[in-house]
């Protein structure tokens, strides 16, 4: 019993909740503070303006295979990016839930360059909700990002999901709106210092951190704390040639731990 009340008051903040189901394994090990260095195929998801960033084609899957512990609100992602001469393409899918409740999307994106120091993007999600025994609703989110480069070493991003304050329900209620805009800092080689604001529609804002740091070749170790809510997170991510694996371990406070996986293949040979 006290597992279902927990569901669903998960269930619950899910519904309004973008921040907490973001894709990337770096990401969540970041507690997704690199808003300023979206540079693989999961900012079509968190900053499409971060596409121009990807040279090449990236076929990307992150999976959270029992948030909380509970199996019923796994999350999987894919994505794949699409180099042209007219900028960067992608595409990607998202299923979140259980056979009860659901959540299911279609990101169409697209980002391009401007000048040497600029990149900015926006992506199309066809955001669908269905709820056992209520039926199913959808809406169209509209997403934009930017990124800037303000030095060698400084970097300042920002993203705004659901810009477009989409409505889904019988009521029309408005799906929360997600701003996050925060600076990237490479001090010395290997090292990278992050720091985002994100705010949320109903929710107080949350200063995220994060800190990277590549000791060996291949290997790159992660650690970030998100303010609100309270939510420790730490990783490692093994690259590899064209291949990235990356592994993120997330303790909230009162829902305990939760453990996410995601890979990365740079397909460059299919570069257009």
């Amino acid at each position: 019993m006290e597992k279902i009340f927990c569901l669903l008051g998960v269930i619950c903040i899910s519904c309004i909740s973008f921040a907490q189901i973001l894709p990337g394994g770096r990401q969540v090990a970041l507690s997704h503070s690199d808003i300023a260095k979206s540079d693989n195929v999961f900012c079509i998801f968190n900053n499409p303006g971060g596409l121009a960033n990807v040279q090449s084609v990236e076929v990307g899957a992150y999976f959270s295979p029992s948030p909380f512990g509970l199996d019923e609100l796994q999350t999987t992602y894919l994505g794949c990016t699409v180099p042209t001469s007219y900028g960067i393409g992608g595409i990607g899918f998202m299923h979140y839930g259980y056979e009860l409740f659901s959540v299911n999307e279609i990101h169409l994106a697209f980002g391009r360059k401007y000048g040497s120091n600029f990149y900015y993007g926006a992506s199309l999600n066809y955001h669908q909700v269905h709820i056992e025994n209520y039926g199913s609703d959808a809406a169209f989110l509209l997403n934009l990002g930017f990124i800037s480069v303000l030095s060698e070493d400084i970097s300042w991003g920002a993203s705004i999901i659901n810009a477009n304050q989409g409505k889904i329900g019988a009521n029309s209620d408005l799906l929360p709106s997600l701003f996050t805009t925060g600076f990237s800092w490479n001090p010395f080689n290997n090292c990278f210092l992050f720091l985002a604001l994100q705010k949320e529609t109903g929710n107080h804002p949350s200063i995220n951190i994060g800190y990277s740091y590549a000791p060996i070749e291949y290997i790159t170790l992660m650690s970030g704390y998100s303010a609100n809510p309270a939510i420790y997170s730490a990783g490692l991510a093994v690259t590899y040639k064209s291949t990235e694996f990356d592994y993120a371990l997330t303790h909230h406070g009162e829902l305990g731990y939760s453990h996410q996986i995601s890979l990365i293949l740079n397909i460059s040979s299919l570069s257009l």
